[in-house]
Order: structure tokens, then C-alpha cells, then sequence
């Protein structure tokens, strides 16, 4: 291996990246408090958003928070109601709640973080195309974000991060 490569840029190669800094190169995303980059190389996070900005992030709301607003109104028909009873069921059981919201650890911090999926939880996403149907059904226009730099993430499982978005991430 040549010298003048670094560190980092010789394990590229690798199954892993000890990055040195807290934001890898070779993803492209920083990392709150982690040091070391689990992301494939071109992994794409997928966000479902309406056009209502959200209080807490000042960001657009996701599908869930649209839905909990038809079902407020009562206007939703019985077969939707059942159809996203089912698909809210099936997220709960097969969906992590993210434990941070937010970079700070402080107990009161604002939670400005978002959810996204990883394009890998392919069940996932089919789940909340089935939603935007009931959406769009009561004229709520969807919109459909893909990025692959989300933010400063500061929670991650198998199927989604949370993530605090960079000033140029489109939310």
C-alpha cells in the first residue's frame, strides 16, 4: 500500500471505514458521537412527506402524523380506516421507535430529527406507498424525498435513521 494513502481512504476497500474525523468520506454522512461508518457505499434514504411543516422540526410532516390529522377530522371511510389499522399495526411490530430525536443529550433538547428508511427495508416502503393511497384518496398531495446524505444521523437500526438534516438536505 502506498504512503501517501491515509489511513481512511486504504480501508475503503475493506468491509469498513475507521473514520478518523467525524464525517466519513466515504458516505458522506456525520455521525453523532460514532467513529466508525456501517453504511454500504451508495445507500439511499427514502422520506414520505406532505406539505404541512411540523411544529417541533419545522420540517414537512411525514405520513403518520397526515394520517393522524384524517382520522382527527373523522373523515376517513371505514375500509381506509381498517386498511391503515392493519398497516399502523404491522409498523408497530416490525418498526423500532427511534430512541433520539436530537444531537444534544440533553434531557429537554429540541427534536429537530427526522425519520428515513433505508432503501433496503423494501417491506417497509411498499407499507407506506399503501398509505399515500388513502392520502392522496382525500386530495393530500405526497411527496416522495431521496437523499444520501439525510444529516447528522443520531439514531440508526436495520431499517431507517433519524437524522438532524444538513442546511442543504431537502426535507
Amino acid at each position: 500500500m502506498p504512503d501517501s494513502l491515509s489511513r481512511q481512504q486504504s480501508e475503503v476497500a475493506g468491509s469498513e471505514v475507521n473514520c478518523i474525523t467525524r464525517h466519513c468520506n466515504r458516505c458522506g454522512l456525520r455521525r453523532a458521537g460514532e467513529l466508525r461508518c456501517w453504511s454500504p457505499l451508495y445507500l439511499m434514504y427514502i422520506r414520505f412527506v406532505i406539505h404541512r411543516k411540523d411544529e417541533d422540526s419545522r420540517r414537512r410532516q411525514g405520513l403518520f402524523q397526515a394520517m393522524s390529522r384524517l382520522e382527527y377530522e373523522g373523515v376517513l371511510l371505514p375500509y381506509e380506516r381498517a386498511s391503515y389499522d392493519e398497516i399502523y399495526s404491522w409498523f408497530r411490530k416490525n418498526l423500532k421507535k427511534p430512541r433520539r430525536f436530537s444531537r444534544s443529550s440533553r434531557p429537554h433538547a429540541k427534536k429537530v430529527a427526522i425519520s428515513w428508511f433505508k432503501d433496503t427495508a423494501k417491506e417497509h416502503i411498499a407499507k407506506m406507498y399503501a398509505i399515500t393511497q388513502i392520502l392522496e384518496a382525500h386530495g393530500v398531495s405526497i411527496d416522495v424525498i431521496r437523499t444520501e446524505r439525510p444529516g447528522y444521523i443520531v439514531y440508526e437500526d436495520t431499517y431507517q435513521v433519524t437524522a438532524e438534516p444538513f442546511s442543504d438536505t431537502m426535507t
